[in-house]
């Protein structure tokens, strides 16, 4: 783990841009800390199980992709579309 040294808070001091308080760069310092070893304690072993999207998102998305594109293509024929429009 890095670690907040006085070569640190000088490197940090030469971009005033950042305006790093030393107690903040501190404070972040235990909070890494604190996650690693929370990250250390609670260690996944392999491969974890986890899905951000489900089946019956790509299941409603292609048939709401599709109706809309069937609409407009349907508006067009008709000579009534509107691409301006997103519905």
């Amino acid at each position: 783990m890095p670690h907040i040294t006085p070569e640190v808070l000088a490197q940090c001091s030469r971009f005033p841009q950042y305006d790093l308080e030393p107690s903040d760069m501190y404070a972040t310092e235990e909070a890494m800390s604190r996650i690693a070893a929370d990250n250390t304690e609670h260690h996944i072993e392999g491969i974890p199980e986890y899905q951000l999207l489900y089946p019956d998102f790509f299941s409603s998305t292609f048939d709401g992709v599709t109706e809309h594109i069937r609409a407009g293509l349907l508006a067009y024929a008709a000579g009534k579309a509107n691409w301006g429009s997103s519905r």
